[in-house]
Order: C-alpha cells, then sequence, then structure tokens
C-alpha cells in the first residue's frame, strides 16, 4: 500500500499543477477552490478506474500488487494526455516522464515504509537499499546531469569611467512629476471593476469583424461580448501638469486569456508618467489564448488593429473639453512598448500602411492616421503574415531579449532590428538598438507573468539557476526603455551613448552582462554584407573586400536557434595555423619558415587577415573622437577565446595597431542555454526547441580612434583607407563579422 500511496500522490502532484493551469478571472479564492475541486475528483476517477484493472488481474493465477499496478496502468494511460496539453509529444516524452513519476512514486512510498519499519530481515533491508538507490539515481538525473549545473561561465559587468552619461539622472528613477492613475474602457466588464462600474472614462466598442470571422460561443459566453464589439480598456498614469505629453501605449503578449495580463506593466507606467509620458496599459486579454476557446484568428493583425484604437480613443479624450484627459496627450510623439506577440504588434501598428495595404485591408483604417515615433520591442514574435516580413523604416526602434527565454527561445525581435534601413547620413536622427541580456527570461517583464515560461507542469523541469531576480531584470528593462523614450521623445540626446555601450550605464545596472547592437542615421556603414552576393565587395561605394591565408571567407545569411533566418547576411571568416603553413609551403618552396612570434602574437605580415579597402574621403567626417564599431560574435560555442589585431592605415602609408581586448574588450562566447532539466524528456517537449543550443548574436566592438592615434601619432583620422584585421593572436578559429561602421 505504501508505494501505491506513493503513486497516487505523484497524480495528485500532477492534478495540482493541472488544476492551478486554469484560471477564471474571479479572484484567487474561486481559482484555488478549483484547483481543490480538479485534485478531488481527478484523485477519485483515478482510485475509481483502477479497480477494472485490479479486478481484471484478480482471474490471472499468479499474485501481483493489483491495487499498485492498476493505479500505474491508469496513470499510464490517462497522465499522457495531461502533459500533451504542456507542449509535450505524449506518446514518448509524456509516457516518460509519467513512467518516471511511477518509478520515483514507488520508491518515496517503499522507502518511507521500510525506513519507518526498522528492517530486520534481508528482504526489508534490500527493499529499502533499492529504494534508495532509484531515488538517488532520478535525483541525479534531475538535478546533476540534467541541466541544473551552470551551462556557460558568465562574465561580470564592467562598469566603463569615467561616463559621459555620469551627470544623468538614473533613467530608472521616478522623475519629477505627480502621478495620477485612471481607466478608460466600456463601463461594463464582468471581471474588472477598473473597466466596469468604476471605470473613470467611457470608450466606444469597436467593429472587428470584417476579418476576425472565427470567434468560438464560449469566448463570448465568458466575456459577454464578441468580435463585433471589442472593449478599447486601458489603464492610464498620467503626469499631474499642464501638458500635453508623449503618449506611450504598453500592451501585453499572448497569455492565458484568464490570467490578466495588463497590470504586469504598472511598474512601466508609474516611471514613464513620473518623467513626464502619459503611459497606458493596453487590455488585450480577450485576444488571448483560453483552453475553452483557443484563439481567434488573426490574433496578430487584430492586436496591431486595437492598438490604433487606442490611440485614436486618447485622441478624442484629449480633445474632449472637461474630461481629466483634456488636452493632456501630444500625438506628434508617440510610442508603442509591446511584449511578446504585443512586441510584434507594435511594430505592425508603426508600419500600418505597409502592412494593411499589401494585404489589401486599407479600408480598417479609417481615422487611425497616426506617425509612430518610437518602438520598444520586448521578447517579441516575428512572424510572418501575407507571406513577408514587416520592414520598419524612419522610426527608432529598441529591442531587449533574454537569453533564457523559454519562449520565444530564438532572438526573434533581431531580425526586426536587421530588417531596418536607415537612409544616409544627414537625414532626421534616429537610432535602433538591440540588448541580448544573458540571464534574463521571458515571464518577468510583466509583474503578473514571472519566473515560468513554461505551462503547468511542464515547470517542474524549467531550469531556473541561471535565471536572475525579477527585480533585476525589471530594473534592466526599466533603465533602457526610459533611457530610449528620453532620448527619442524627449529628445534627450545625451542618453544615446547608453545604447551604443551598455557598460558606460554600469552604475545604474544590476551586475550581468549582455550583446549590445547599435546602428544611427550619422554612421558610415563600410560593410554590412546585404548589398549582393560578391564578396570582394563592401556595402559603402568603392569599398573592396581582400582575404589572405582564410581557411573560410564566405558571406551567408546567419541562422538563429533553430536553424531559421536572422534575415542578416554576414561574413563567416576561419583561419588555422596549419592553414597559413601550407599556404607559406606552396608560395615559398624552399625558403626557411620563419616563426613570426614574438610577444605573444605572429608576425602581421604572414598571419592570415581579411581587409577592407576605402575609398579616399570616406573617411573625411572623422577624428580622432570618432570610433570604428565592428559587430563580431563567434562562430561555434566550442571554440577558444578569440582575439585578433586591428591595423588601420592612411593614405600617406601611416599605419596603428591594436589587439580587439586593447582597443575594445575581450569577444564575448556563446551562450549555451539549458531551458530544461528534462535530460532525455527535452526532446519532447515543444519539439525539441528547449534542448541545450547555442544562438550566435552579433555584439558591437567599438574601437576608438583616439587609441590608434595615441599608438601611432602620425595616423589621420580623416585619411584612413585601410582596416584590416589580422588573426595573429590566436592559433586558430571562426568568427563571425558584420556591420562594419564608422561612427564620426
Amino acid at each position: 500500500m505504501s508505494a501505491t500511496a506513493g503513486v497516487a500522490s505523484m497524480a495528485l502532484l500532477a492534478l495540482h499543477e493541472l488544476g492551478s493551469s486554469i484560471y477564471t478571472g474571479l479572484g484567487w479564492l474561486v481559482d484555488n477552490t478549483l484547483t481543490m475541486l480538479v485534485m478531488t475528483a481527478g484523485l477519485a476517477a483515478l482510485l475509481v478506474l483502477a479497480y477494472v484493472p485490479a479486478l481484471l488481474l484478480a482471474f490471472l493465477p499468479i499474485r501481483l500488487p493489483r491495487i499498485w499496478l492498476s493505479v500505474v496502468i491508469v496513470m499510464m494511460s490517462t497522465l499522457p494526455f495531461v502533459f500533451t496539453y504542456a507542449n509535450m509529444k505524449w506518446l514518448w516524452g509524456g509516457i516518460l516522464l509519467t513512467a518516471l513519476l511511477c518509478i520515483g512514486g514507488s520508491s518515496v512510498g517503499g522507502f518511507i515504509y521500510w525506513l519507518l519499519h526498522r528492517p530486520r530481515t534481508v528482504y526489508s533491508r534490500a527493499m529499502l537499499a533499492v529504494c534508495g538507490v532509484i531515488l538517488t539515481v532520478l535525483g541525479y538525473l534531475a538535478v546533476a546531469a540534467s541541466g541544473l549545473q551552470t551551462s556557460t561561465v558568465r562574465g561580470e559587468m564592467t562598469v566603463i569611467e569615467p561616463s559621459p552619461l555620469a551627470g544623468l539622472t538614473d533613467p530608472s528613477e521616478p522623475g519629477p512629476y505627480e502621478v495620477t492613475t485612471l481607466t478608460y474602457g466600456s463601463g461594463t466588464d464582468r471581471f474588472r471593476r477598473a473597466f466596469g462600474a468604476d471605470v473613470d472614462l467611457v470608450t466606444e466598442p469597436v467593429d472587428a469583424s470584417a476579418f476576425v470571422t472565427s470567434w468560438k460561443p464560449l469566448r463570448t459566453w465568458y466575456w459577454g461580448f464578441d468580435q463585433h464589439e471589442l472593449p478599447i480598456n486601458g489603464r492610464v498614469w498620467l503626469p499631474q501638469g499642464e501638458g500635453p505629453y508623449p503618449v506611450v501605449l504598453i500592451v501585453h503578449g499572448n497569455h492565458t486569456m484568464e490570467d490578466f495580463s495588463d497590470v504586469g506593466y504598472g511598474y512601466l507606467g508609474e516611471l514613464l508618467a513620473s518623467r513626464g509620458f502619459l503611459a497606458v496599459s493596453v487590455d488585450q486579454n480577450f485576444v488571448n489564448y483560453s483552453v475553452l476557446s483557443g484563439l481567434p484568428n488573426d490574433d496578430y493583425i487584430l492586436r496591431a488593429w486595437l492598438l490604433l484604437h487606442h490611440l485614436q480613443a486618447v485622441d478624442k479624450l484629449s480633445q474632449a473639453p472637461g474630461t481629466v484627459l483634456s488636452g493632456k496627450a501630444d500625438l506628434s510623439s508617440i510610442a508603442l512598448i509591446g511584449h511578446s506577440r504585443g512586441g510584434q504588434a507594435a511594430a505592425l501598428a508603426a508600419g500600418y500602411e505597409a502592412y494593411f495595404t499589401v494585404a489589401d485591408k486599407e479600408q480598417y483604417l479609417t481615422g487611425l492616421d497616426y506617425d509612430i515615433t518610437s518602438v520598444v520591442a520586448i521578447a517579441p514574435t516575428d512572424k510572418k503574415l501575407e507571406e513577408r516580413n514587416l520592414r520598419l523604416n524612419d522610426v527608432n526602434y529598441l529591442v531587449l531579449h533574454g537569453a533564457n527565454d523559454s519562449d520565444v527561445s530564438s532572438f526573434d525581435g533581431e531580425r526586426q532590428y536587421n530588417r531596418i534601413v536607415y537612409p544616409t547620413a544627414g537625414s532626421e536622427p534616429l537610432f535602433k538598438s538591440a540588448l541580448y541580456i544573458d540571464d534574463a527570461n521571458h515571464g518577468q517583464f510583466n509583474t503578473a507573468w514571472g519566473r515560468m515560461d513554461i505551462k503547468l507542469p511542464l515547470r517542474w523541469l524549467m531550469n531556473q539557476r541561471e535565471i536572475m531576480p525579477g527585480e533585476d531584470q525589471r530594473k534592466i528593462a526599466k533603465t533602457f526603455i526610459s533611457a530610449f523614450l528620453e532620448a527619442t521623445l524627449h529628445e534627450k540626446r545625451e542618453y544615446a551613448p547608453l545604447f551604443r555601450d551598455y557598460r558606460l550605464g554600469g552604475h545604474w545596472l544590476p551586475d550581468t552582462t549582455m550583446r549590445q547592437q547599435y546602428t544611427d542615421t550619422e554612421m558610415i556603414t563600410i560593410a554590412n554584407y546585404q548589398e549582393d552576393s560578391n564578396q570582394d565587395t563592401g556595402s559603402g561605394r568603392g569599398v573592396t573586400l581582400h582575404g589572405e591565408g582564410l581557411s573560410r571567407w564566405e558571406e551567408a545569411d546567419l541562422k538563429n536557434r533553430q536553424n531559421g533566418s536572422k534575415h542578416n547576411r554576414v561574413a563567416l571568416l576561419g583561419w588555422s595555423s596549419e592553414h597559413e603553413d601550407v599556404q607559406e609551403d606552396e608560395e615559398k618552396a624552399g625558403s626557411e619558415e620563419k616563426s613570426g612570434e614574438e610577444g605573444g602574437k605572429r608576425d602581421t605580415g604572414t598571419a592570415a587577415a581579411y581587409e577592407l579597402k576605402l575609398p579616399q574621403g570616406m573617411s573625411a567626417r572623422l577624428s580622432t573622437a570618432s570610433e570604428l564599431v565592428l559587430a563580431l560574435a563567434p562562430a561555434t560555442a566550442d571554440g577558444p577565446e578569440l582575439d585578433f589585431s586591428i591595423v588601420l592605415a592612411d593614405a600617406d602609408g601611416a599605419t596603428a595597431t591594436l589587439s580587439l581586448v586593447e582597443a575594445a574588450e575581450q569577444l564575448k562566447p556563446l551562450l549555451t542555454n539549458r531551458f530544461l532539466n528534462g535530460g532525455p524528456l527535452n526532446r519532447w517537449i515543444k519539439n525539441g526547441r528547449l534542448q541545450p543550443s547555442s544562438e550566435i548574436v552579433l555584439h558591437d566592438y567599438r574601437l576608438p580612434l583616439a587609441a590608434f592615434a595615441e599608438q601611432s601619432p602620425a595616423l589621420d583620422p580623416a585619411r584612413i583607407v585601410s582596416i584590416r584585421l589580422v588573426f595573429d593572436r590566436t592559433p586558430g578559429g571562426e568568427l563571425v563579422l558584420d556591420n562594419v561602421r564608422w561612427q564620426p
């Protein structure tokens, strides 16, 4: 009976997790009561069903532990279907996980029984030992062997001092404004008084039935409306003052419909309002997934369309006399912040004309003509719509993504970042920045979502060891989002250096490392590899590319963690001492080979190299205050630490040489992420997308020309005609190179 009780306790645990994943929207008391009902009903059903195989086993002529075996049979027949709900392939993964639960439960029950009964016989002692060994093995598989150990050695935050940001206020700290909170909405919401009886400003519903055609009756029953009357509900944080203020909409992504997501961005709304922004957290919970009613069709489009209607509602409320929002909204200065699917919706709303024209849906845009200044995407999706991906132009863009994101496990927002192309220098000042945070996950950017990126009950298998505390993750979000909006909406460009090098703001940030990319309309592009497939030409007019002694030199589409396109062509460069020796033997047969090794590096004249030759005049705007920017990453996760020399030469023949470490910083290794502790189960969860893996994420290395001028005072930055990467510091390796630019 003890083994049976152990197995039943595992079933009870699984039922608790299942019940906890069901939300009603009616509060914790109702939800917890429902969980208890699921546990009680499930356990009762398990025991009743167990009598069927127990009865059949009674007819066998051999003696068996019928009750235990019957409970195991019922669990093996039912629990895999429960795990299917949590994105596991039930046939193998669900059965294996259920088997492990049965073995573990039996061993726990048996171990406790024999321990309490003080075994005196050889049999009882053997059973105690067997149970102990099984529990030890399962514990090892669950903890030591399956990923709770650190995946990759993380670096520490390096703070650059003195910093040009030192005299600025911490953007994550409250500003000078007192904040008023209010809501606008339908006034008829069933579950939230803030959008129901206690709403401050009533808005008119909108009709999406022209393109939303799949809306289940259960969804209508739950909310009390369908796609013909979608409410425009928002939580507002308003600075106390005359106004008008730039408008910032914040929108959540997909989550359980009944577990309301819009409340999770109060930390951003309060902060931004205190710093002079009219912030709104948009309610789109009725668009989200439900166990009972799935998703409406075209939910990506619907989310963006609703955002535009929220801008229209704020516009109308600001223009209407006699309301708390009268004259408060500056609709010429708008930012959209979106999380997960909301991040893609924010981008889609910013590029609405391009998308809705291609989709032949211009008629849906009547009265929705708003120019978006800035977009912030937090761990966004990047799903192809209308057989194409959206391209944004003429907008400031910031994307943040966590390396430990188990929901959007690839850096999808980097694809949108790569597709944004700014016009030539001298146009309207715009910039884009991509931030990949080593220890962040998906959910902690929303206080209502938390650390668990995976549905219950598979949260048991999540590796949480490398996920930073939620407060630290939101501190990073507050710092970068607030500074971004200060720079782009309040035009406080003094915050811009934070997006070029996060270490300049290290005194504001938690101790973690990041990968960061940045481009603005003032930068001069030398090579970004997007222009053609000719590896001998650069992107800038007249730029030519040359390789010497390389074991690998190609231009290719960079792939993400799932081997999908990052929408970015890069140069892949490799070198090895063996390759150089063979080449030297062929070119200098019979000559004495020089070692070329001195001071920790080989002779730059014989080492493999990659050179970018520039036309005269391309560097005319440069000075010692300028920087050379290289976007780099190792091509593999298991290679050595890489370093190489950068040789700059001007038209008069003057040269200066520094290593990457000397001029900038050590090349960051690729992170190997262990999302799960499932061991052999990992391959069956989310189609194997969460198995231990690495993703190539580029990082900008900024090399100040002042450092080269100090090394060689004769070098004239305004006359530089050659950038030569010489692979003389590491015997061999492969790296990814992209976005070679000047920052004047």
